[in-house]
């Protein structure tokens, strides 16, 4: 049984949301049907008629979805056939196809989403919701060798300390972000020197026009000013993200590949088509670095404990809401303080297989469906959308175990709403109480009423061939007068665990992995990332910017330096080791969940490896 096709898609400048019952049997439930119908458009149009004065759940163009002028990217799982589901979305128009385990990803015209339902071999279909992990922008002084403009990270590392022949000759660093020369600004750059000559575009595009691609490979290059470096986009959908890993290893020939971009669906608790591909890199020779996440330490998570208080459908069928309190009382709902102007997206995820990620002939998909409901107050009725805010309440069994809302305070002061977890089940989809229901907090940084402060570093990150890169201000290293190191606090911490393998097959053990693994620099500058501003902490009038995006080039360069220097003959855990032994402790002795090994030092690094010689 096909899940539904949920969609939230950006046509005319207006967020426009389809709900589609996509393929129901003839002989489904009608309860489940019902269930499938509801769309998020559906809620908040049936919210308009709240009480006067509330702030109501609305549409906005925060929702991080990439679109083009004459369609948007997506995500598509099959239901046991990705070949014939990506000739089926051909057919639609779907343009820019790529195929990464049961996952088709590309450009579907926006007149084609309807026809989505068509599909027979489709299980579910979504925006691809992604972002790059850094925060603001970035510029910087000269110095010769490097450009016009030099990250105050080669400073931070002791980069600028190692001999002038360790410089990263021999060596490719591939780079995956959101566009590299949309913006126009590349052929400048190569005429003053901050990129290298042998600078490779595979593939860009002109869905997002940031270029912080760009910015990345600026680092890179004040880094390792040796060094090639090669771009292909990372922002047309995961299939494509995990084909364009790929294609940096064996096209361009990559030796160090670098990624600083995020997709809000990737599984939390299971390796996705991208981790996959970053192993299958790592195995053959690959050093993978990637940004651990600005999330800090945002994020709830629990067991699913029953707390026998009826949930918003139980007209339809059993549900139940999941309750807050540990202890021996009982609260079914979260408060959460939106601060003003506050805009925030939650993603909640539960420990059960992705059929977008499931490996197993047919996929595995999610056994429960949990539902994501934000009231505006803690005494709501059954079933009435009066009293909703916002929700997420896809019919999951056979799907992917995710849900995904937004929540937006445009007013000066500060917003409280009620958020409740609601577990859904009827004869056939009951699946059990999970082990792990967790949300993570993408955007304003919220008050919420029971916070766990769990790991929020996910996905491809916590993949066990990359090595996963938290943040700290540059003016906060001891190159610059603080010692020990300070993380920023956006960084994100790990500790996740992985439960569920590639077939969708609980595994014996958790597997918990050292995510993040070290924590490179930030708050830097290059020659154009220009906002949000300059800050009083350097001497110079360019705007910096901030986040693990911008910290993760910079370890990646050091990676290059190592392999250059050893000519080629390291292989990738040779590196990670020799890295984090020379790496500075910013907490205790020791690694843990919030820094990893610590902060870079590119100089203890390479006197361990002169040691092994």
């Amino acid at each position: 049984m096909r899940t539904s096709v949920r969609w939230i898609a950006a046509c005319a400048g207006v967020l426009v949301a389809i709900g589609s019952a996509a393929g129901a049997r003839n002989d489904e439930d009608p309860r489940v049907t019902a269930k499938r119908l509801r769309s998020p458009v559906d809620a908040r149009l049936r919210g308009s008629a709240g009480a006067p004065g509330r702030q109501r759940a609305r549409p906005s163009d925060a929702w991080p979805l990439i679109v083009r002028r004459d369609g948007i990217v997506i995500d598509a799982a099959s239901n046991g056939d990705p070949l014939a589901l990506l000739a089926e979305l051909r057919a639609l128009g779907l343009r820019d196809a790529a195929v990464a385990g049961n996952l088709v990803s590309g450009v579907l015209p926006f007149e084609a989403v309807a026809a989505l339902a068509t599909a027979r071999h489709l299980a579910v279909a979504r925006p691809a919701m992604a972002a790059t992990r850094s925060e603001s922008a970035l510029r910087g002084t000269p110095d010769r060798g490097r450009g016009s403009v030099v990250s105050q990270g080669v400073a931070a590392m002791n980069v600028d300390r190692l001999p002038r022949p360790v410089n990263g000759d021999g060596t490719s660093v591939g780079i995956l972000a959101d566009s590299f020369d949309c913006l126009g600004g590349g052929a400048q750059d190569l005429a003053s020197g901050d990129l290298p000559l042998e600078t490779v575009i595979l593939d860009d595009t002109s869905a997002s026009c940031l270029d912080e691609g760009r910015a990345l490979a600026q680092i890179v290059h004040d880094v390792s000013p040796q060094s090639r470096i090669g771009f292909h986009t990372g922002f047309n959908g995961q299939a494509d993200f995990a084909s364009g890993v790929l294609e940096l290893a064996q096209g361009f020939g990559a030796d160090v590949i670098v990624d600083d971009v995020l997709y809000f669906d990737e599984p939390f608790f299971q390796d996705g088509v991208i981790s996959r591909a970053i192993d299958e890199v790592n195995a053959a020779g690959v050093v993978y670095v990637s940004a651990a996440g600005n999330a800090g330490r945002r994020a709830y998570d629990a067991p699913f404990r029953d707390s026998g208080v009826d949930g918003f459908y139980q007209a339809l069928g059993r549900s139940r809401r999941h309750d807050f309190d540990p202890g021996p009382g009982v609260d079914v709902f979260q408060r959460i303080t939106l601060p003003p102007n506050g805009n925030t997206i939650l993603v909640m995820q539960w420990d059960e297989s992705f059929v977008s990620a499931s490996t197993a002939s047919p996929p595995a998909g999610a056994a429960s469906d949990y539902d994501l409901l934000v009231y505006y107050d803690e005494t709501p009725s059954p079933q009435n959308f009066a009293d909703v805010f916002t929700f997420a309440d896809s019919f999951n069994p056979g799907g992917d175990p995710i849900e995904i809302v937004q929540l937006a305070n445009p007013s000066a002061t500060p917003l409280d709403v009620y958020l409740a977890i609601e577990r859904f089940s009827l004869p056939g989809f009951d699946g059990p109480d999970v082990e792990h229901v967790k949300i993570i907090d993408f955007g304003s940084p919220i008050g919420l009423e029971w916070d766990t402060r769990s790991g929020t570093s996910f996905g491809h990150a916590n993949a066990r061939g990359a090595i996963a890169v938290g943040a700290a201000a540059w003016f906060r290293t001891p190159r610059f007068g603080i010692s020990p190191a300070i993380a920023a606090p956006l960084s994100s911490a790990g500790g996740i665990p992985i439960l569920i393998d590639a077939a969708g097959t609980r595994l014996p053990e958790p597997e918990l992995r050292e995510t993040p693994d070290l924590v490179g620099p930030d708050g830097v500058n290059t020659t154009f990332y220009a906002a949000p501003g300059d800050i009083p902490d350097d001497d110079d009038t360019f705007p910096n910017s901030f986040g693990t995006s911008i910290a993760a080039p910079h370890v990646a360069g050091v990676a290059a330096l190592l392999q250059g220097y050893a000519g080629g003959a390291l292989l990738p855990e040779e590196i990670e080791a020799l890295i984090e032994a020379g790496a500075l402790d910013m907490a205790a002795p020791g690694y843990d969940f919030d820094t990893g090994h610590g902060l870079v030092d590119a100089r203890a690094a390479l006197r361990l490896l002169r040691r092994g010689d």
